[in-house]
């Protein structure tokens, strides 16, 4: 399934591979339809791992979200600990720019949160 963003920079790219068990979440998100657009991918990704469970990759490499895709991500990282709790293996790949301390912070907060096994990955310039 992929999710092409829009046309303004306001929503993310999402490509889940579902034969791979992959997921990259990338961009910005920022608009006030984020619930909405991710909607379209949460209960199909959700599906998807209760009928197939498989060890996942998850990549983000988001810009910046907002206060509502802060929620949104936690809902995505709690399906994937269902995963992780019928015992797979569940890694995220958390990539922030160099500087960018509130995005590394972002995925130390996660990573606290859900007890999934995070890489924070500072990308280069």
């Amino acid at each position: 399934m992929i999710l092409p963003g829009n046309e303004t920079n306001t929503l993310p790219k999402i490509n889940y591979d579902e034969m791979a068990g992959t997921v990259k979440i990338e961009g910005r998100s920022i608009s006030s339809d984020a619930e909405i657009y991710f909607n379209e991918f949460l209960p199909y990704f959700e599906d998807c791992i209760k009928r197939n469970p498989m060890d996942l990759i998850l990549n983000l490499d988001l810009e910046y979200f907002n206060t509502k895709t802060s929620k949104i991500l936690m809902s995505f990282f709690n399906i994937a600990k269902t995963v992780e709790n019928k015992g797979f293996t569940v890694k995220v790949n958390w990539y922030y720019e160099e500087g960018d301390e509130d995005m590394q912070d972002a995925g130390d907060d996660y990573e606290s949160l859900t007890k999934l096994d995070f890489n924070i990955i500072q990308k280069p310039e």
